[in-house]
């Protein structure tokens, strides 16, 4: 029994000896290689130091504490570490892996890691990462900003945790903007290749601080929730400028990201909140201002905005260009803002199902749209609504350099072709289902059904293609003070609806100009169309330049025209207006206007009797109400189009001689 006890005791102290000579060189082994991955940072200009390494060979854990790294200039950042704890580590094919990886204390000091524009702090009491493997071998010496590119490419990780973090922005010296972030559980999933499949934050709170030169003002919010797909991390670095560029192709940056409950409060007690905000493939250029180029732009503007110095106009328009150059180099698939709502002191509140814009693309946006708009009453005005106002083909980075360029020269504006100049800025509006009181005494709301004007832009002056529609009811007492509003206001009516279409197109291997349709109408009074064709219409009447543009146009010729005038009641209405007036009946005035243009008839039959039966029909509509005339227009001859405008401005008379007329008049 002696022996037993003996030989026990004998295998007791050899396994305890045993365990801990295997951790006393499983330790010396962790510190070599460790010291080793540390040494390659130093070898890269990076100042890394730690403390005693201690290992745990039956668990494969590891601990290392008091983690220092520093970055010198131009990306200045510190990195503080309270303990780095592994466990379950295996070292296969020159890659280490580990089960779980916990940080604890970790601060970070240096630009802030999404387009490391500005400086920041993070504040992280705990993270964790589960599955992750890693190359053991440090990164080459002197590869600086690409060591972090190639390290973060060859890290794969299942899940990394935060439960809380706290991020400080700065902006200015002062700083001029301050804002602290409050972040909570914060998961990202499926890290390979630079690559984050999933993320998802929960809460996050935010408070931003404008120091007093740059007014004092404090605005907060909170977005409850954030979740993205495909957040490729390594084109980050590669976008914003922290490693060489390859090449300078768009590489997406996100392919979804989705905020839930966004809320905006600010110091005089306005509130924004948004339900939900989506955006899809978001991807970005690298940046032709290097970050540190588009940092200083930004201070620079900040701090004279919190010194209340205004920029010269040089210094605006290259700010301007700047920033256009940025959304020149972004590419969006969608955004889309559902339940916004705005409130303020003193000002009606706004609420809107939707915004929405997209696809943004080679610095053209496709449609930026606004849908169902409600304008809550205010200051005794009854509430207004809108359906959708929506604007197409906008080009937000051209229209930042045009307001740089006139920044420099304000003058330009006036100019005519500074005007048409701003048809290439957009290719149309949308207006839909609007509803508003022009002021508080309008009798009634003013119903816009539709608005629409588009036209396409021809890289000149003018578009080669145009086309409009308007359907538009409102009080009447609004345009009482002109015709045919005025004459129907004094029959009785108190509202009024307008219809306007119109349409143009040049046809390039024509040489031809359609202006299709003309169509005008008041209900109750009057509706009107027609067409217009021209020809001998070269490109280069819409050539960018004024003087070939204008020359181009003097040799575009009048091809014909085609106009229907129905009468919907002005007729009988203004003899009325006139008997009244004169006293008399409007059987009577009728019959004058009748006598008077059957003598003015007759003069233009003296001079060319061919246009008798077009004279017949004219007086055959003027004989009663409700009459419909249709009047062709057939050129004699060649007949530029200048010199008819010419004609029609100084001798209206004279273009009875220009063209042949046909008419008739039916009811």
């Amino acid at each position: 029994m002696r022996k037993l006890a003996i030989a026990f005791s004998l295998l007791l102290l050899l396994g305890v000896g045993g365990y801990f000579g295997l951790k006393a060189y499983a330790e010396n082994y962790a510190n070599v290689q460790i010291d080793a991955l540390f040494a390659g940072l130093r070898s890269n200009g990076i100042t890394a130091t730690h403390g005693a390494v201690t290992v745990d060979p039956l668990r494969r854990a590891l601990s290392i504490p008091d983690v220092r790294i520093s970055v010198p200039e131009p990306n200045a950042t510190t990195l503080a570490i309270g303990e780095v704890k592994a466990e379950g580590l295996a070292l296969a094919d020159g890659r280490l892996s580990a089960g779980r990886i916990a940080l604890s204390a970790l601060d970070y000091e240096g630009p802030e890691l999404t387009m490391r524009l500005f400086p920041a702090s993070y504040r992280v009491p705990e993270l964790s990462i589960e599955n992750v493997s890693g190359p053991l071998a440090p990164p080459p010496a002197g590869s600086g900003n690409a060591a972090l590119l190639a390290v973060l490419k060859s890290i794969a990780a299942d899940k990394i945790a935060v439960p809380a973090a706290k991020v400080v922005n700065t902006i200015g010296t002062d700083p001029a903007l301050r804002t602290e972030y409050d972040y909570t559980d914060i998961t990202l999933y499926g890290l390979a290749d630079g690559l984050i499949s999933a993320a998802s934050v929960g809460r996050t709170s935010y408070v931003t601080q404008s120091s007093a030169a740059a007014g004092a003002a404090t605005v907060k919010g909170a977005i409850g929730g954030f979740s993205a797909r495909g957040v490729d991390l390594a084109a980050h670095l590669i976008v914003f400028g922290t490693v060489p560029p390859p090449d300078d192709s768009f590489r997406q940056l996100y392919d979804r990201m989705a905020f839930d409950a966004l809320t905006v409060e600010t110091g005089d007690g306005g509130r924004q909140t948004v339900g939900s905000a989506v955006t899809t493939g978001f991807a970005m250029r690298p940046l032709v201002v290097s970050a540190p180029e588009l940092s200083r732009l930004v201070e620079t503007w900040t701090a004279d905005q919190a010194a209340n110095r205004t920029p010269t106009p040089a210094e605006v328009q290259t700010l301007l260009a700047t920033v256009a150059g940025v959304v020149d180099g972004t590419r969006v698939d969608g955004v889309e803002l559902r339940d916004f709502a705005v409130s303020a002191p003193k000002t009606p509140d706004v609420r809107m199902a939707m915004l929405r814009f997209g696809p943004l693309q080679d610095g053209r946006l496709a449609t930026f749209a606004l849908e169902q708009v409600d304008i809550a009453a205010a200051d005794g005005a009854p509430p207004g609504k809108i359906g959708r106002i929506a604007i197409n083909g906008l080009r937000p980075a051209d229209m930042l350099r045009r307001a740089g360029e006139l920044a420099q020269d304000p003058g330009a504006a006036s100019r005519p072709d500074s005007a048409l100049a701003l048809l290439r800025l957009v290719e149309g509006i949308e207006l839909a289902a609007i509803e508003f009181a022009p002021d508080k005494t309008a009798d009634g709301l003013v119903k816009l059904d539709v608005f629409h004007l588009s036209w396409l832009p021809s890289g000149g002056l003018l578009p080669t293609r145009i086309a409009g529609t308007l359907r538009l009811e409102g009080p009447i007492s609004e345009l009482d003070a002109q015709e045919p509003f005025a004459l129907m206001a004094a029959a009785g009516a108190t509202r009024a609806s307008l219809e306007l279409d119109l349409g143009a197109a040049w046809n390039e291997a024509e040489r031809s100009v359609t202006v299709s349709p003309l169509h005008a109408r008041v209900p109750g009074a009057f509706s009107a169309a027609g067409s217009v064709r021209l020809g001998d219409v070269d490109k280069e009447v819409f050539s960018d330049a004024p003087a070939p543009a204008l020359a181009a146009a003097g040799t575009a010729t009048f091809r014909g025209a085609d106009f229907t005038l129905i009468d919907e009641g002005i007729y009988e209405l203004k003899l009325k207006q006139v008997a009244e007036e004169q006293g008399a009946t409007p059987d009577a005035v009728r019959d004058l206007v009748g006598g008077i243009a059957e003598m003015m008839a007759q003069e233009v039959v003296t001079e060319r009797p061919e246009l008798e039966p077009a004279t017949k029909a004219i007086l055959d509509f003027l004989q009663a109400p409700k009459g419909k005339l249709a009047v062709k227009l057939t050129p004699r001859g060649e007949q530029p189009v200048l010199d008819l405008l010419d004609t029609a401005v100084g001798n209206p008379a004279a273009l009875l001689e220009a063209v042949d007329i046909e008419a008739t008049a039916t009811r």
